[in-house]
């Protein structure tokens, strides 16, 4: 039997590649894999499939949340099974067991998954503390947003980072952790923080909420412009978080000459191009670990952040002071020896350290499963189970990120350079079958 994975992208700038390549390993197993714009996969598996026509098969999502529920039954009703990758786990990895509510998973969504892939051990044995009756259907098997990183695979980007450095010169970069610049952002983030948690739709929460907001968006403009200032001969290259735009960063600093903002491309292959970074507890912290890459960890009390990132290299600074310092002694970092981190401490919670590529992983899960029982004649959810939807205005499901279309010639570049540097997936054609989504399989 033909076996179909789908593979929905929430975030281009953030799993992309990792998707990109997790579907070339698939295809070249023999899979089917159909990728693209989450929501156009979501409206298709949704329908009944005798009016789309796409097949029954495995979908791979990145979320687990309550507000998700209905979305994900619909789809799983329909023929299709889930596996979810829990993009959710790394943000919240230092302390899982007890932000797990924070992180919105609810005992219903946990149930719908024939497997849960997560990021590590820490992750794993949180959720199952919460959720016991999950504790089989739960793997440990690394992200595919790491394995495009890792030393076999990275050479893909050499040609990219280059013409980079071309058209802007050697950079420091910034991945921000801010993702609401004003307040129109934040609000709209609000509203789902309040669908979860009702009680803190007060007016004295949003208060508070804009008052730090504002302090965290001046403190980091003067943060930005004090390090351009002090490093004339390179620029400072910005990158939003994925809820921010590069317009509203850009208003920031409407006149400092060696400041670059931008979204493209994945967040790793600007680490990798880059002199060095620094950011104020930000998930690119794997990232720069996985590459060995010199980074510095920004911790001021004066710019709020999570706190729940764990503090990841050996350089950490406090103060706008120690952050010269210590990207000082980073730009001089000799880059052919790896730049120490607490590698023990990541490996707990981010298993792509060391092992198998996570890709590989999600793989043989797949292969595991009887697709003819499992798959093909799975028994639909009855509806008896299925909660009333929740009374919300709209839909939170893809959280309003801009979804920059990707063509068939941009995977087609990631292929060709997969072929080209790497000397792998010889085999696979790309085509496009919608606006925006993508058939990958072996010729």
């Amino acid at each position: 039997m033909r076996k179909f994975l789908y593979l929905p992208v929430e975030n281009q700038n953030r799993e992309l590649d990792g998707k990109f390549l997790l579907a070339c390993f698939a295809a070249e197993k023999g899979y089917n894999v159909i990728l693209g714009h989450d929501v156009k996969i979501f409206q298709y598996t949704s329908q009944p499939r005798e009016v789309t026509g796409f097949p029954k098969g495995v979908m791979l999502y990145n979320g687990l949340s309550g507000n998700e529920y209905h979305s994900l039954w619909r789809i799983k009703n329909n023929g299709f099974q889930l596996f979810i990758q829990w993009e959710e786990e790394l943000p919240f990895s230092q302390r899982l067991d007890e932000e797990i509510p924070r992180v919105k998973i609810t005992r219903e969504t946990s149930n719908l998954p024939l497997k849960i892939c997560m990021w590590g051990n820490a992750g794993k044995n949180a959720l199952a503390k919460k959720y016991p009756q999950i504790m089989n259907s739960t793997h440990v098997t690394g992200s595919p947003r790491m394995d495009p990183l890792r030393n076999i695979f990275r050479n893909n980007y050499a040609q990219l980072i280059k013409k980079r450095q071309q058209n802007i010169g050697k950079y420091i970069l910034f991945p921000a952790s801010i993702g609401n610049l004003d307040k129109k952002s934040l609000m709209s983030t609000l509203k789902s923080v309040f669908f979860h948690s009702p009680e803190l739709n007060t007016q004295a929460y949003v208060n508070d909420c804009l008052a730090r907001q504002e302090q965290s968006v001046e403190q980091t403009r003067k943060v930005l412009r004090l390090v351009a200032q002090s490093f004339p001969s390179l620029t400072l290259l910005i990158r939003p978080h994925p809820i921010g735009t590069t317009e509203s960063w850009r208003k920031l600093f409407p006149e400092q000459k060696n400041i670059h903002i931008t979204k493209e491309k994945t967040i790793g292959s600007w680490i990798m191009g880059s002199e060095t970074f620094f950011h104020t507890g930000c998930t690119s912290s794997f990232e720069g670990l996985t590459l060995g890459h010199p980074q510095v960890d920004f911790r001021p009390e004066e710019i709020p952040t999570s706190g729940l990132v764990p503090v990841l290299s050996s350089a950490t600074a406090r103060t706008t002071d120690e952050l010269l310092e210590k990207l000082e002694q980073c730009l001089a970092w000799d880059k052919s020896q790896p730049f120490p981190g607490d590698t023990k401490r990541a490996k707990e919670v981010f298993d792509n350290i060391g092992g198998p590529p996570a890709c590989s992983r999600i793989i043989a899960l797949l292969d595991s499963l009887d697709w003819k029982r499992e798959v093909e004649y799975a028994e639909p959810i009855p509806k008896a189970d299925v909660p009333p939807p929740p009374k919300i205005e709209g839909t939170y499901l893809h959280h309003n990120w801009k979804y920059q279309g990707v063509t068939t010639q941009e995977l087609m570049e990631m292929l060709y350079g997969y072929q080209r540097e790497v000397d792998l997936f010889k085999r696979i054609d790309i085509r496009s079958i919608a606006p925006e989504m993508f058939l990958i399989k072996r010729t």
